[in-house]
């Protein structure tokens, strides 16, 4: 019994034409909702805004203790900026 012959694969190429023109691009700001580092009671979390959670040395933190560290965080931050 014979080997089939390995498969070719197939990469898809796209000719770019080099433009000349001189193209401005404005960057706002985004906005961020990631990881937060965050000092509560003398004891350093991160606070995860996108997840709404709270860990302190990568392991969440209990749900009731969650909650009194980010309505915190949130008191200090100020309120989240609109999407």
């Amino acid at each position: 019994m014979t080997k089939a012959a390995p498969r070719k694969s197939k990469v898809a190429t796209k000719k770019v034409s080099a433009s000349r023109k001189k193209v401005d691009i404005q960057v706002q700001p985004a906005v961020q909702f990631g990881m937060v580092n965050f000092s509560y009671q003398k004891i350093d979390y991160q606070i995860d805004l996108d997840k709404s959670k709270v860990y302190r040395r990568f392991i969440e933190v209990e749900k009731s203790k969650q909650g009194s560290i980010i309505s915190a965080y949130r008191s200090v931050a100020g309120p989240r900026p609109a999407l």
